[in-house]
């Protein structure tokens, strides 16, 4: 799965869908993170980016908007109700 954190905009972004997430727990430096389902690197306001191995460190972030994503899947499936219509 790729993961792109955009701090300022609070979105986390799934595979492309946009997803509004709390992001204010993060340090106050990162700017955005990417992930491209192997490796990625967080991006800084003060310093070069950093290349991170795993997502472990923003788990709890990409965990909500994980959750979000499901929701609005669920609200966009056909239900017997919808199909009939």
């Amino acid at each position: 799965m790729r993961v792109s954190i955009v701090v300022p905009d609070s979105m986390i972004y799934l595979d492309g869908r946009p997803i509004g997430v709390d992001l204010s727990a993060l340090p106050t430096d990162v700017v955005a993170v990417q992930w491209n389902g192997s490796h990625g690197q967080v991006e800084y306001t003060n310093r070069p980016p950093s290349a991170i191995k795993s997502l472990e460190d923003f788990s709890e972030f990409v965990g909500d908007a994980k959750a979000e994503l499901d929701k609005l899947i669920a609200a966009e499936a056909p239900t017997p109700e919808k199909a009939a219509a």
